[in-house]
């Protein structure tokens, strides 16, 4: 008979078995006490690790399915964005189109003859010419000249 005491295996002797029928009992004893020390100390504590893993995977899932919701959010607010700035340079595209238009429809009505002349040297501003400055040769071509 067989005692669990604090993890430990104890047997009962009886005093009327047989030497034989005493070792047959201790090697199933044995045998029983190592299958004991194996689900106590290998199986369940694997077992429940395998319990703290899976629900850490759930909460991993969970946590994830979190954080795709909100870069799903922060996709559509910056693509919000980036439209918003796409239409304000459209718009002044196009406002630059019509004052370019309008300026082009002054220069046309400016060209009346007698005044284009006129009116050209007046929005021209003089630009002064600043003389040609020669800058030194180098080694090469003095080499060259040398030869």
């Amino acid at each position: 008979m067989n005692i669990n005491s604090g993890g430990k295996c104890l047997k009962k002797i009886k005093c009327s078995e047989s030497k034989e029928d005493r070792t047959k009992e201790d090697e199933r004893s044995l045998l029983l006490c190592q299958v004991q020390i194996f689900f106590t100390t290998k199986l369940f504590p694997a077992y429940q690790h395998e319990k703290v893993l899976w629900e850490k995977i759930k909460e991993n899932r969970i946590r994830d399915a979190e954080l795709a919701e909100l870069r799903k959010i922060k996709d559509e607010e910056l693509a919000k964005i980036i439209a918003g700035r796409e239409e304000a340079k459209k718009q002044e595209a196009a406002a630059a189109a019509k004052t370019s238009d309008h300026k082009s429809a002054d220069f046309k009505e400016s060209e009346e003859p007698g005044t284009t002349l006129a009116s050209a040297s007046k929005e021209e501003a003089p630009t002064a010419v600043s003389p040609v400055t020669r800058a030194p040769a180098g080694k090469k071509r003095r080499k060259k000249q040398i030869i």
